[in-house]
């Protein structure tokens, strides 16, 4: 099939290309974008003539990516990055004047420790910039930074890969909760010989406990001590407070806006690793001025943290 100049092409078709491979639903992808359910049917039309394939094949009550459209992904992903960082070296970047639209993947906890000195920094410095927040887990992590989706992550551990770059913002530690009055409030320190004869809820986003974020154990049987499991960190405290089970959480839990007042904070084992909490990007913006100037600002507003949260 003889390929058209590039001048023929529409740079919004491309857009739109883009949207459709990442939500694999037309109605979707056109809210994304910002246009209605038939433009986006008709850019759709253009792109399977443009590219002679379907594109979305229908399975079931849902679409899947073609093969040919699974390999336009990365590159396509990156042609459009490439663009973004064209665009935005020509202008500048003045944070003053800014409409941009950043999007940060983070947990429930972070998101209460820091979004809202980051949104009062954008307030008063950047009151065109706006913050699209987005659950840390779900759908390939690395895919989503590498394909655009999100800017940065925060999170203690993405998928090693190329392509990804990471700094840490600070180290944490794990400490437990339990509720006044339970057998083990009157220590100052939990022992790893102890978990085994109690039950526990721990923070498990993914349905299963892995082992730096739950801060289950090497050689533990966790799974048989976890009687309960949740995704939000901060669902763990009132749980702790009704019933008898042991929380081993991150040590900024107790500085979130969430009621610990009544809860016992016992030292964790010396054994448990430490957690470090690292934005992620993808390499090709790390030059980038806006990119740069956010990642300043995530900076900033997590150095509370390194000054407060202490072993």
């Amino acid at each position: 099939m003889p390929q058209p100049p590039l001048q023929s092409l529409n740079l919004n078709c491309l857009v739109a290309l883009d949207a459709l491979l990442a939500e694999r639903n037309v109605t979707r992808a056109a809210r994304r974008v910002g246009i209605t359910q038939p433009a986006m049917s008709q850019a759709l039309g253009r792109l399977r003539s443009l590219f002679d394939d379907p594109l979305l094949a229908r399975q079931g009550r849902g679409m899947v990516l073609t093969p040919r459209a699974r390999t336009l992904r990365e590159p396509l992903a990156a042609a459009l990055l490439a663009v973004e960082r064209v665009v935005h070296l020509g202008m500048g970047f003045d944070p003053e004047t800014s409409e941009r639209v950043f999007r940060v993947a983070l947990t429930d906890l972070t998101s209460a420790l820091i979004l809202p000195r980051l949104l009062a920094q954008l307030s008063q410095f950047a009151p065109g910039v706006r913050l699209e927040a987005l659950p840390l887990w779900g759908p390939n992590l690395a895919e989503r930074l590498l394909s655009g989706r999100i800017d940065v992550a925060l999170s203690v551990h993405v998928s090693e890969g190329a392509g990804l770059e990471s700094e840490i913002l600070f180290e944490d530690h794990f400490v437990c909760l339990l509720r006044e009055g339970h057998p083990l409030a009157g220590r100052s320190r939990l022992k790893l010989g102890d978990y085994p004869d109690w039950n526990h809820v721990a923070y498990t986003p993914l349905g299963f406990v892995p082992s730096s974020m739950s801060g289950a154990l090497p050689g533990l049987n966790a799974v048989s001590a976890l009687q309960a499991s949740v995704p939000y960190f901060l669902a763990i405290p009132e749980l702790v407070r009704r019933t008898d089970l042991i929380a081993t959480v991150p040590a900024s839990l107790m500085r979130a806006p969430v009621d610990t007042g009544d809860l016992v904070c016992l030292d964790a084992p010396p054994e448990l690793p430490r957690l470090r909490l690292s934005q992620w990007w993808n390499r090709r913006v790390t030059g980038d001025p806006a990119h740069v100037w956010f990642r300043e600002l995530m900076r900033a507003n997590t150095a509370f943290l390194r000054r407060e949260v202490r072993a």
